[in-house]
């Protein structure tokens, strides 16, 4: 493929300068992880040696006068930063739609890393994207072109590969349902991303959560936080099993409360719950058993169970009255 010719891909509102870094902010619903460790470091060298040599994309923030909203280029810029630039290359896209700018994001994540390189939550938001109303394919064809283009100018593309199902990914109708559900579960409470894609919280698990309201899981992750180390520094977590995310979930069937309401219920239900366990036990009967032997010699062959058993525990009644202490 020949080198990419950015102003193919440019249109009459289009702009093409060196965008000073601090005008840059980060995507309002950037859902992807930034580069760590060696791949960021070789970044910055990179940077440092040859500069920013693609473009980034960005549009007018909005309600930001001034800044420019990254869509396409968040690592680039980060590295840039440390790298000690003060300005990068930038495409300044004007009057897109927010369901657009957010196609550019999803895109160029993609482009740069795989699906299955993506932890779940990113995965759960590149599904949901694709499948919400908002989605246009023609705009994504289009969108993913230039991505390519830009991006990876070297790599073909094959547009057999990319229908708008989970085929595209390898998943089942199932599959996409729940990490669907896991992005409406993300979106009324990101805390429990790093429990979700550090797998403290399994996808089933997540997706019953899913299914109650923001109030109610702030108070459960409150409830079930825990603290775990990744990459060095320490991050909230919960650990929550199925069963209890299913008994979460049924307690918050109707729930639509405030936070000290979703807090008083879960109380309510927990001593409950542990009450019903006790006496559970409580109404189990324990099993004892006694010697062939033993039994012969104190009853006959035709002595029944019920009859052995009454006539032990007038005995023990005795035994026990004569030896208080005991």
């Amino acid at each position: 493929m020949s080198a990419f010719n950015i102003n193919a891909f440019m249109t009459q509102q289009d702009q093409l300068k060196q965008i000073n870094i601090e005008l840059l902010v980060p995507y309002h619903n950037h859902k992807f992880k930034l580069y760590t460790g060696e791949r960021l470091e070789d970044m910055i060298n990179s940077i440092k040696e040859n500069g920013v040599l693609t473009p980034i994309i960005v549009r007018p923030a909005p309600n930001n006068a001034g800044k420019y909203e990254i869509l396409a280029g968040h690592n680039r810029c980060n590295a840039a930063k440390q790298a000690g630039l003060t300005a990068v290359p930038g495409v300044i896209k004007e009057g897109l739609s927010d369901s657009e700018a957010e196609m550019y994001v999803i895109e160029t994540n993609l482009i740069q890393r795989g699906f299955n390189d993506l932890s779940v939550s990113e995965q759960a938001a590149v599904i949901a994207m694709r499948h919400s109303q908002m989605f246009d394919p023609e705009k994504r064809a289009k969108i993913e072109q230039e991505l390519h283009e830009l991006e990876a100018p070297n790599v073909s593309t094959d547009r057999s590969k990319l229908a708008l199902t989970g085929g595209e990914y390898g998943l089942s109708r199932n599959s996409v349902a729940r990490l669907i559900r896991i992005n409406t579960l993300l979106g009324s409470c990101d805390k429990f991303t790093i429990a979700v894609d550090h797998k403290d919280l399994s996808v089933r698990a997540a997706v019953e959560l899913s299914y109650i309201s923001q109030p109610a899981l702030n108070v459960i992750f409150d409830k079930y936080r825990t603290s775990v180390v990744i990459d060095n520094l320490w991050c909230d977590t919960v650990n929550i099993s199925m069963s209890t995310a299913i008994w979460l979930r049924e307690i918050f069937a109707d729930f639509n409360g405030s936070e000290e309401e979703a807090k008083k219920t879960l109380e309510k239900e927990n001593l409950r719950k542990t009450q019903s366990g006790i006496d559970k036990i409580a109404a189990k009967p324990i099993k004892l058993s006694i010697s062939s032997g033993t039994f012969r010699k104190y009853f006959s062959e035709e002595t029944k169970p019920d009859e052995a058993a009454d006539i032990i525990d007038k005995a023990l009644q005795l035994y026990f009255s004569q030896n208080k202490k005991l």
